[in-house]
């Protein structure tokens, strides 16, 4: 597979992210790597791991928010169940960042904060 700056050519990523302006922004903005095949994913964790099953994705997008407060135990199965999977998590708050990284997680990123960061993570 010919690679790109970014990586590899064509990079599947769930995106988990609360419905409204900022996941259409977010969504828009990612639309614009063609390298980059963009796929809704479900708010439940449990059905986030279904699709992760169905799916070749190897990135995860994960708005914090989604699964707190039980993001710890989230990330504890989803490193479990997908120890390859590239995970990228938003969070709104230093809580929620601090809950992340001390999750283990790829990528953090403040919501707030994404400008620059959020490619490089994404095409991990």
């Amino acid at each position: 597979m010919p690679a790109t700056v970014y990586g590899p050519s064509l990079v599947i990523a769930l995106l988990a992210i609360r419905p409204g302006w900022w996941c259409n922004a977010l969504t828009a903005y990612l639309q614009a790597f063609p390298q980059l095949r963009i796929v809704a994913a479900p708010l439940k964790l449990d059905e986030i791991l279904v699709m992760l099953d169905t799916t070749s994705a190897q990135t995860l997008v994960l708005e914090a928010t989604v699964c707190t407060p039980h993001l710890p135990f989230a990330l504890q199965v989803l490193h479990t169940t997908h120890p390859d999977l590239n995970i990228v998590i938003i969070a709104d708050t230093l809580g929620e960042y601090q809950m992340a990284e001390q999750g283990g997680v790829d990528t953090v990123l403040l919501k707030s904060n994404l400008l620059g960061a959020l490619d490089p993570a994404i095409f991990l």
